[in-house]
C-alpha cells in the first residue's frame, strides 16, 4: 500500500507498490476528433506525468487542454491512442478511488450547505466512516477559508466561493491524483494565494496534480513540469526550471551608479556572470533563481545602492508567441554574455 500526508492526515491509496513505479499518467498517441473526424481537438498527443509532479497544461484558448483532461478522467473517449493512470485504464475503479477533480465551471447542489455538501462527497469517496472524517471536513473548509460560512446554503455563494468549495471537495477525498481545470477562475488575489498554498501542500505530500491554468506566474511558482499544447498537438514538455528566466536585473538608485570594478567583484563573489551594465541597471546571469538572495546581499555588502531587483520576464509566456519570435529570442539568449 502507498500513501502520503496532507494537512496532518496520513492518506493511504489502494494502489500497490508495484503499480506506483509506473508513471502516474501515460498518454500515448491520443486522438480526439469531432464532426465525423473533420476537426481534431487532440492530434496524436503523447504525455508522461510522474508520481508527485505538479504538472501544468498550458496553451492558447481552444488548444485542447480541457479535452485532454477530460480524456484522462475518462469523461471523454479518445478516437485513437491509449491512456493509463498508475498503469490502469482511467475508468478503473482503483483509479477512481484515488482521483480528485475540480472542473472549470463547478455546479453544486444549491439546496445544501457546505458541511452537507462535503459530507456527501466524503461518503462518495468512501471516507465517511473513518475516525477522522469530521476533522477532515473541518480541515478542508479551513484550507479554503470557508469555515465561517459552513452552514450557508450553496445557492447564496458567490462565484469565488463556489470555486473555493470545489477545491475543498477535492481535498476532503484525500486523493493521490488531482485534476484542476482553471482552479483560480473567479478568485480574488487572496483566493489565488489559497490555491497556491494548497498546491504546495499537495507537492509536499507527494500528491500528483495536473492543473490547467492561464495564470503563468502562479504556474512558475508552484509547478514542477509543464506541457505546452497548440491546435491539439503537444509542442513541448519540460521542467519549469528549464524555461524560466535566469537573468536578474538590478536597477540603481538614481544618481548612484556603482563603479565597474566594485560591481564586478560583488557579482563574481557569488559565482555568477555579469552580462551587461549601464547607467540604469545591470543584467546578471545566475546559475539558478535561488541565487538571487546571495546576489542581493553581496551587492548591498559592497555598498551598491539598489532601487529594484527582479528577474527578466522571459518564461512560459514566450511559448505563446509565434515560432519566429521565439527562435529570435533563443538566438539572442544563446549569445555569450559580455563582461565589463
Amino acid at each position: 500500500m502507498t500513501g502520503g500526508t496532507f494537512a496532518g492526515v496520513t492518506t493511504t491509496s489502494v494502489l500497490s507498490e508495484k503499480e506506483t513505479v509506473v508513471p502516474a499518467i501515460l498518454v500515448e498517441g491520443v486522438v480526439k476528433s469531432y464532426g465525423f473526424g473533420r476537426f481534431k481537438a487532440l492530434d496524436g498527443v503523447n504525455l508522461r506525468v510522474e508520481s508527485g509532479d505538479i504538472f501544468a497544461l498550458i496553451g492558447p484558448n481552444g488548444a485542447g487542454k480541457t479535452t485532454l483532461m477530460g480524456c484522462m478522467l475518462a469523461l471523454l473517449r479518445p478516437n485513437a491512442g491509449r491512456i493509463t493512470i498508475f498503469g490502469k485504464p482511467p475508468d478503473h475503479i482503483d483509479v477512481r478511488a484515488v482521483t480528485g477533480f475540480l472542473p472549470e465551471r463547478p455546479s453544486f447542489e444549491p439546496w445544501m450547505n457546505s458541511l452537507e455538501f462535503l459530507r456527501f462527497h466524503q461518503m462518495l469517496a468512501g471516507r465517511a466512516g473513518t475516525d477522522t472524517a469530521r476533522q477532515e471536513i473541518q480541515e478542508s473548509l479551513a484550507a479554503v477559508e470557508l469555515e465561517d460560512v459552513a452552514k450557508r446554503r450553496i445557492s447564496k455563494f458567490s462565484r469565488g466561493m463556489l470555486q473555493r468549495l470545489g477545491l475543498a471537495q477535492v481535498l476532503v477525498g484525500k486523493p493521490q491524483l488531482c485534476f484542476l481545470d482553471e482552479p483560480t477562475s473567479g478568485l480574488d488575489p487572496p483566493g489565488m494565494d489559497l490555491v497556491r498554498e494548497v498546491l504546495l501542500r499537495f507537492r509536499a505530500a507527494g500528491v500528483t496534480v495536473v492543473v490547467n491554468s492561464h495564470h503563468l506566474d502562479e504556474i512558475e511558482k508552484v509547478c514542477t513540469r509543464f506541457a505546452f499544447i497548440r491546435r491539439g498537438k503537444m509542442e513541448t514538455q519540460e521542467t519549469i526550471s528549464s524555461i524560466t528566466s535566469k537573468m536578474l536585473i538590478a536597477k540603481w538608485v538614481q544618481g548612484k551608479i556603482p563603479e565597474a570594478d566594485l560591481l564586478l567583484k560583488a557579482v563574481s563573489d557569488c559565482g555568477v556572470t555579469l552580462a551587461e551594465s549601464n547607467d540604469e541597471h545591470a543584467k546578471i546571469l545566475v546559475n539558478a533563481r535561488q541565487d538571487a538572495p546571495a546576489i542581493i546581499s553581496s551587492l548591498i555588502h559592497n555598498g551598491i545602492s539598489i532601487e529594484e531587483i527582479y528577474f527578466d520576464r522571459r518564461g512560459l509566456s514566450d511559448l505563446f508567441k509565434p515560432e519566429s519570435d521565439r527562435r529570435a529570442r533563443k538566438d539572442l539568449n544563446d549569445e555569450t554574455p559580455a563582461r565589463i
